[in-house]
């Protein structure tokens, strides 16, 4: 099946898959941080209430005394937030030779959650490993060194490191977050909310939990299609927005809901204050530019991926994206510069999809592009079915063989590449302007195709173009 752009929409928690992706991870606890209870997240610059326990504060007293001068580790590897000063201080402290095991396990886990913030998992988890070694009770050193295994995509691993740091602490609200975090990775999202609810129940003011739960609903809803589910998910964005009012990601979050609920326009208004709290945020530009594709209102959906592309150049997605909207406005020349900058942009990771369809924009624009289907479509490992629709482009394959190839057992997977032939042999027709045989079969697709299909987007904006009823 073709992928338009309505399934490669995943920004922030609405853009990396094709069902949105847990988009704002608590970050790893240090029982290190001053004050205590203020615990940074990976969530922009913000911070969150967390619990840390009292035994934390008394090791803190007990193995970090006061400072002397030319000293300042003893203060700022707890205090530092900027990675690299932690690094050093936390450094300064484990080479000092002045603290006891616990004091440099805490040095140890504080300078693996710097490490971790430059991306740098190696020397973070080896850093953890030291501090667990040091201090097989420190339940947060299993937690930040979670965190690092999710980020890794071992969640394996981050299961097990975050059922130590529950089983060392059983009121761990953050462990019990991250460990909820893992479930939706793995798309197991009763689980997820399973854990989501224990970190409320003991944390009730922890936004990131209820945002976090609320992805996990809105998950839980596309992979049910239950719309009680999308309800519920609002219901804890809007008790995140509650609890923190300024933060841009659930706006986004929340207008992604609404948009699977099929709600453009309060999507699109949570898009608009998501934009209005960070002017920045080119996800939401993606998401809002999505929402009036959906509505049809090219122009606008255009002026939404013009920002996203000049906030972030490389952003191949964006260029795809637009590319749809001058095609379906008949714009082709356009439509085929943006096709191609964004199959550049994927440095040799090349989607099919996006080379069909930067094929066919040259083609409508009077451009040849055989030569450029030919070259791209024979590096790459095709299936049968998109392999068959390359080389009807290519003239290698007559109309009734391509409907012959999107012959199917799988009864949906028949309708989508039916659908397909359709669209694809009325191209064919249209290339060489024959519009009056080009009608029926874009009728056809119409008619057959479902919603999820998303050739049907091409198709009715081709008809539409063509003022064909």
């Amino acid at each position: 099946m073709l992928t338009l752009f309505l399934m490669l929409t995943i920004r922030g928690s609405d853009r990396k898959t094709s069902s949105e992706a847990l988009a704002n991870p608590t970050g790893p606890l240090t029982t290190a941080e001053k004050p205590l209870d203020d615990i940074p997240t990976r969530r922009s610059s913000t911070r969150v209430d967390a619990m840390t326990g009292a035994i934390a504060c008394v090791l803190l007293v007990v193995v970090f005394a006061a400072p002397v001068r030319g000293q300042e580790w003893r203060t700022r590897c707890l205090s530092e937030t900027k990675p690299d000063l932690v690094i050093h201080y936390c450094t300064q402290a484990i080479q000092s030779g002045e603290l006891n095991e616990v004091g440099q396990a805490v040095a140890y886990n504080n300078r693996g959650i710097g490490y971790a913030d430059q991306e740098d998992y190696e020397r973070a988890i080896r850093d953890y490993n030291q501090a667990i070694r040091l201090d097989p009770t420190l339940a947060s050193a299993y937690n930040n060194r979670a965190y690092v295994h999710w980020k890794k995509k071992d969640y394996s691993r981050a299961l097990l490191d975050y059922d130590q740091a529950i089983r060392l602490d059983e009121k761990f609200a953050l462990a019990y977050n991250g460990r909820g975090n893992v479930y939706a990775a793995k798309n197991n999202y009763d689980r997820a909310i399973l854990d989501y609810n224990q970190a409320i129940r003991l944390d009730s003011n922890n936004a990131v939990a209820y945002h976090n739960r609320g992805i996990a609903y809105h998950n839980r809803g596309i992979a049910y299609r239950k719309k009680g589910d999308y309800d519920r998910a609002i219901q804890d964005y809007n008790e995140a927005i509650r609890l923190n009012p300024k933060d841009p990601l659930v706006y986004n979050d929340r207008g992604i809901t609404y948009r699977n609920k099929g709600d453009y326009d309060r999507a699109i208004q949570n898009y608009n204050q998501a934009i209005r709290l960070n002017a920045g945020y080119a996800n939401a530009y993606i998401n809002r530019g999505n929402v009036y594709s959906d509505k049809k209102d090219y122009d606008r959906a255009i002026q939404n991926y013009t920002p996203p592309i000049r906030l972030e150049p490389n952003d191949d997605l964006a260029y795809y994206n637009r590319a749809h909207q001058h095609f379906y406005k008949g714009q082709f020349s356009a439509a085929a510069m943006d096709f191609a900058k964004s199959v550049e942009l994927q440095h040799g990771d090349t989607d099919i999809d996006r080379v069909i369809w930067l094929y066919l924009a040259e083609r409508r624009a009077g451009q040849t592009g055989s030569i450029g289907l030919e070259r791209r479509a024979s590096s790459l490992k095709l299936d049968k079915w998109r392999r068959a629709v390359v080389e009807f482009l290519l003239d290698r394959m007559t109309d009734g063989s391509l409907f012959r190839a999107a012959e199917d057992p799988n009864s949906q997977k028949r309708t989508e590449q039916m659908c397909e032939a359709n669209y694809f042999t009325a191209q064919a027709k249209l290339m060489r302007g024959n519009i009056k045989d080009a009608v029926p079969q874009l009728r056809s697709a119409a008619t057959d195709c479902s919603r999820n299909v998303t050739v049907l987007a091409a198709v009715l904006a081709e008809l539409k173009r063509l003022r064909v009823k």
